[in-house]
């Protein structure tokens, strides 16, 4: 079995709900509505000097690329890469980890590797990249840095270090790298952008919730609609007892 049919049997249940999903919005709306709704997940902004640049994994074709681009514009002074928990390929030996692909394309870029800092801690989500950062700064004289990820990942990027950084997340500073084939203004007709965007809603959401305030949100409109059932309960019977009073009375 092949690393790609893996992928494509990950993928078609997601894909194939999304699709239809955005076919039902696209026939009502158009895709104009689809493509503010992809928009909505970029928050990148413009770049600006710091003394790090961080690569999030999970984009080592766009990611690093972007990095080096940084760091030879003179917008980032270091680069950091983090080392994922290996999964099963890596334990294999299928392919190199993440964070040297990601070396591997800096230097290439002309990156030299005296800048190039790979951080020891294993990261799992966006949460714990968020954390290993945290940790690496506060042992530095300079806490400024750069967190490059993908265009669709920024929100969820950004929530996610505010959450790790509170109030310090303002030293911080999130650039957008771009996906091959397919971008916010055309993601539902492929199917890799189905799967991604569609995926990355669904991550935000559950990151809403295990991380956020989505549980308190939820427990309090619960509270509202059930206060609203049981004051029409209350009302309904007060009403019918009124009525069947006027009704003895005119009698």
């Amino acid at each position: 079995m092949t690393v790609s049919s893996v992928g494509r049997r990950r993928f078609w249940p997601l894909t194939l709900i999304v699709g239809l999903v955005c076919f039902a919005v696209s026939w009502v709306a158009g895709g104009a509505a689809l493509a503010l709704v992809g928009r909505w997940l970029n928050i990148g902004q413009v770049p600006k000097a710091t003394q790090y640049v961080l690569v999030l994994p999970g984009g080592s074709d766009t990611r690093p690329y972007v990095a080096a681009a940084l760091l030879k514009a003179g917008f980032a002074q270091e680069a950091l890469l983090l080392r994922c928990k290996p999964n099963s390929d890596d334990l294999a030996g299928a392919y190199p980890p993440s964070h040297e692909i990601e070396r591997r394309v800096l230097v290439a870029r002309g990156v030299s590797p005296e800048r190039i800092h790979v951080l020891e801690t294993q990261t799992v989500t966006t949460f714990s990249d968020a954390e290993c950062l945290r940790t690496f700064l506060t042992e530095q004289s300079s806490q400024t840095a750069t967190v490059v990820t993908n265009d669709f990942h920024t929100r969820r990027a950004r929530f996610s270090f505010h959450l790790a950084f509170g109030k310090q997340v303002d030293q911080l500073h999130f650039v957008s790298a771009p996906t091959d084939c397919y971008s916010a203004a055309n993601w539902w007709r492929h199917k890799r952008g189905l799967a991604v965007y569609g995926g990355e809603f669904l991550k935000l959401t559950f990151y809403w919730f295990r991380y956020g305030w989505g549980w308190i949100w939820l427990a309090g409109g619960g509270g509202v609609i059930a206060l609203v059932r049981w004051g029409g309960r209350v009302r309904r019977p007060r009403a019918l007892t009124k009525l069947g009073h006027v009704s003895i009375v005119d009698g």
